[in-house]
């Protein structure tokens, strides 16, 4: 609910924006032990009179030190009520509450799929959160490319969708998890043990031509697309991509950067807009955080200057050697040197965040070089 909050306010959505439906049912420890349900009825009482009719009960600490039978609870509410009442198991470490049950209320939404009649073409979308704060124009940009090798978006779960959408969840043809972390597999491994369904293609959001073109290609392997369709695609996104960056190639051809990333290893999209518009990338500079991902394969970048377990001393020695710009994820410190800087990332995806990403690049690259006690 805070999230729905959260992103409905800070992307390009307009309506009004959604009540979060949060209900406490003021159970404490003297009610539990003595079987007192009053205040939980209470609480069902309300929501139902405020419109809903489909309620979830949520554990917290309190009920799950004193053993709650919550799904016992949810049978009398359901009962009394006529409402579809149902209990959000707690993650599985002790007081796994405190940590949002949030696996807990997938499975409980998971076993409310229905069987259903499946419509040809549709595709339903499984991640925990979708596309960020730029989210309409992401949502577009994949439902682009989706239309391209002609399959539609049915669901996006779980995202802004009813509990009726999720008992239709089974209507769309195919399943691909947008996300290749363990909390999304985990998901996709329960919707297919629980309903059926073939396992999802998992796959992470793509930007750029090339991404976007393996997008096509693995949905096409996995949904048996034919080779002309998936031929036709790869040019429409080729096509989309070289047209776009063309007003800004003839400003940036012949310029000249350094990539000072941190934590960050996979760049591939970025130096690929950064050689399709002309410009020269000196090095590649890696520079260890506080976290580092060491299950993500890392592109071996054949014919680039890579330099690993870089430090800020040798973009210095970039920067007075006069690079034009410097492409990273760690402003706060590059922008010290007095040297033009950009972001390393895209607020888009696809296609769309390329371009504007190339587009920023030409506007940083013409604006003057200042300290950072000049720009503020």
């Amino acid at each position: 609910s805070y999230r729905r909050r959260v992103y409905n306010s800070a992307s390009e959505r307009s309506e009004e924006v959604s009540e979060p439906g949060l209900y406490s049912a003021d159970l404490n420890a003297e009610a539990m032990f003595t079987g007192d349900d009053s205040t939980a009825m209470r609480a069902a009482r309300m929501a139902i009179e405020d419109g809903y009719h489909h309620l979830a009960l949520v554990p917290s600490c309190t009920t799950q030190i004193t053993g709650t039978d919550l799904e016992s609870l949810a049978s009398r509410i359901a009962e009394r009520f006529g409402c579809n009442a149902f209990a959000v198991r707690p993650d599985r470490q002790f007081l796994g509450s405190k940590f949002g049950s949030v696996f807990g209320l997938f499975d409980a939404l998971i076993h409310l799929m229905e069987t259903r009649p499946v419509e040809s073409g549709t595709v339903n979308l499984i991640s925990r959160t979708f596309y960020g704060l730029g989210k309409d124009a992401n949502v577009t940009e994949v439902d682009w490319v989706l239309g391209l090798i002609g399959l539609r978006t049915r669901l996006r779960f779980l995202d802004f969708c009813s509990i009726g959408e999720v008992k239709d969840f089974c209507i769309a043809e195919f399943d691909i998890q947008v996300g290749r972390n363990r909390f999304n597999s985990r998901v996709c491994d329960r919707i297919a043990e629980v309903t059926g369904r073939k396992r999802a293609l998992a796959l992470d959001m793509p930007t750029g031509p090339s991404e976007c073109i393996r997008w096509v290609r693995d949905i096409a392997d996995y949904t048996h697309i034919g080779p002309d369709v998936v031929g036709y695609a790869e040019s429409e996104i080729t096509t989309r991509f070289r047209d776009g960056v063309m007003p800004y190639r003839c400003n940036l051809k012949g310029r000249t950067a350094v990539i000072y990333s941190v934590m960050a290893r996979d760049i591939r999209w970025q130096l690929e807009a950064l050689h399709h518009v002309g410009v020269d990338v000196w090095a590649i500079l890696f520079v260890d955080g506080f976290i580092v991902d060491r299950n993500i394969e890392v592109p071996s970048y054949e014919g680039e200057n890579v330099i690993r377990d870089a430090d800020l001393t040798m973009l210095e020695d970039f920067v007075r050697e006069g690079v034009d710009i410097v492409v990273t994820n760690d402003p706060d410190r590059v922008s010290r040197l007095g040297c033009r800087w950009m972001s390393l990332g895209s607020r888009h995806y696809g296609i769309l965040g390329a371009l504007e990403w190339v587009g920023t690049l030409a506007d940083s690259i013409r604006a003057p070089a200042v300290t950072w006690e000049e720009g503020l």
